[in-house]
């Protein structure tokens, strides 16, 4: 397990290029930045869809996120990604080790980044808008400016009444399309800073803490 692996999983983030953004869909991406800026804590079901083209495999799998202020709890497979602001930790349940790192938001990515894709990253147009589980949906096409990002577009889908996230689809350069479907989304909810600490690591396990 590497630290770096949490920001592979995490959606890709800024960036700044010389195509100019439609102004409507810059304005709707402001909108919904500003929106989930404003929660101080987040959290969510997400359903993950890995699609490779040119092999043509498709895999799915559960996740879930916590997320309060610099603090969040990433679950994915048999992976728990806890991070307290300062400390992070890498659980992975089928192999039963841990890896423990110093948190640096520099480096290591926050879950909460997912929903605040900067305006000024990317080359921002409007796409095709359609209706699904009785919402209205307007889909943002998102085209990184620095041309060095591992993937080549994103599609975010935004529903129109109240500019919620329904769904994220990442295009890499590999040939690769990385869906995340959320659901059961909460903004505000009540978290316990207790679920941001692993607590006491299950004896046998092996522990690497790479801390300074």
């Amino acid at each position: 397990m590497k630290r770096s692996l949490l920001a592979i999983i995490m959606l890709a983030l800024p960036f700044g290029m010389f195509a100019q953004s439609d102004a409507n869909a810059t304005k709707l991406l402001k909108t919904v930045n500003q929106k989930y800026s404003s929660f101080k804590s987040m959290s969510m079901d997400l359903t993950v869809v890995m699609e490779n083209l040119e092999l043509k495999k498709k895999e799915e799998f559960k996740s879930s996120a916590k997320i309060k202020g610099n603090k969040f709890r990433f679950q994915m497979r048999d992976e728990t990604f806890i991070c307290d602001g300062k400390t992070l930790w890498i659980l992975n349940a089928k192999t039963e080790e841990a890896v423990i790192n110093d948190y640096d938001p520099k480096v290591d990515m926050n879950p909460k980044q997912v929903f605040q894709l900067a305006e000024k990253d990317h080359t921002c147009y409007m796409g095709e808008t359609y209706s699904a589980g009785g919402k209205n949906i307007q889909v943002l096409e998102l085209v990184p400016v620095n041309k060095n990002q591992d993937y080549s577009k994103i599609k975010l889908h935004v529903t129109k009444d109240d500019q919620s996230i329904v769904k994220a689809d990442i295009y890499t350069k590999q040939g690769m399309i990385t869906t995340y479907k959320v659901s059961n989304f909460k903004g505000n909810p009540t978290l316990a800073d207790s679920e941001f600490s692993p607590g006491k690591i299950s004896e046998g396990w092996l522990v690497t803490d790479l801390r300074m």
